[in-house]
């Protein structure tokens, strides 16, 4: 059964609001501001285990707010929409 429109914009706020309130995944956004990085570069900038690292950014872009590309054995990532970077 599809959902109605009010069901869809609630649910995607509470997937944006719960990525957001995590000061970790705030400062993945702000970094991803500056450019594309990779897994293991967002690691190192931010001192967290690539582990740590993947878990924040599957979140971020399970609330759509990142975008990623693999480019062999790595994977990218990036801002969605400069909207992400205003919010």
């Amino acid at each position: 059964m599809p959902k109605n429109i009010k069901e869809i914009l609630h649910n995607q706020f509470a997937r944006t609001t719960k990525a957001l309130s995590n000061p970790v995944r705030l400062q993945i956004i702000d970094l991803l501001s500056q450019g594309e990085k990779s897994v293991e570069a967002i690691a190192k900038n931010l001192n967290l285990g690539i582990k740590n690292a993947s878990a924040q950014l599957k979140e971020l872009k399970s609330a759509e707010l990142i975008g990623s590309r693999k480019d062999g054995k790595f994977v990218f990532y990036f801002i969605n929409d400069e909207e992400v970077i205003d919010l």
